[in-house]
């Protein structure tokens, strides 16, 4: 039995090593976190998903960054080195892929601490916390969710769901809450 509880809580929590599909899982697993509102099989959503993404994790950021870019034009001239520059020509750029490849670690840390909830709001209120120091608008993170969610979609094609799709959504919500009370703070 143990072992099946720990290959369950790796796979749940990011570790390569488990199997089980959301699907799988039973009506416990619907569920909510009392802190996160996220139900277990939303973080088998979350981590199915990611783990494709994982592998070519830079290629697939700095294809979100276009899309991103693409999408809100304003967020692209919020970076000096981008102004100006054609997308086309940002897809080999490697500040560009730098900072994408950051981006996209960040939110692998979150998504492999999901089960640590108190170290996932430590990281990202110090985002925040970041961000406000160097004078990112707060509202511009409202506009990498939908962004994010539409690029998933469309890299990930058959092995995207409406569970997936909700269980994103879910979960970039609460990052976006706490990043935006980070901001709040002194």
């Amino acid at each position: 039995m143990g072992g099946v509880l720990s290959s369950l809580f790796g796979w749940l929590f990011g570790r390569e090593s488990s199997k089980v599909l959301p699907v799988d899982l039973g009506p416990e697993a619907d569920i909510p976190d009392p802190d996160t509102s996220l139900t277990p099989r939303q973080v088998a959503y979350v981590n199915t998903t990611w783990d494709l993404v994982r592998p070519e994790m830079k290629s697939h950021a700095v294809k979100f960054f276009i899309l991103f870019f693409e999408t809100h034009p304003e967020i692209q001239t919020r970076f000096k080195p981008f102004v100006g520059k054609k997308l086309e020509d940002l897809i080999d750029s490697k500040r560009l892929a730098a900072h994408a490849t950051t981006v996209f670690s960040a939110i692998d840390s979150y998504i492999s601490n999901l089960d640590d909830v108190s170290v996932v709001v430590e990281m990202l209120e110090t985002t925040g916390i970041n961000h406000k120091n160097r004078g990112i608008n707060v509202s511009d993170f409202d506009l990498l969710p939908p962004v994010l969610i539409k690029y998933l979609g469309e890299a990930l094609k058959d092995h995207w769901s409406e569970g997936a799709k909700q269980a994103w959504a879910d979960l970039l919500n609460v990052v976006v809450t706490i990043i935006k009370k980070a901001y709040e703070k002194k």
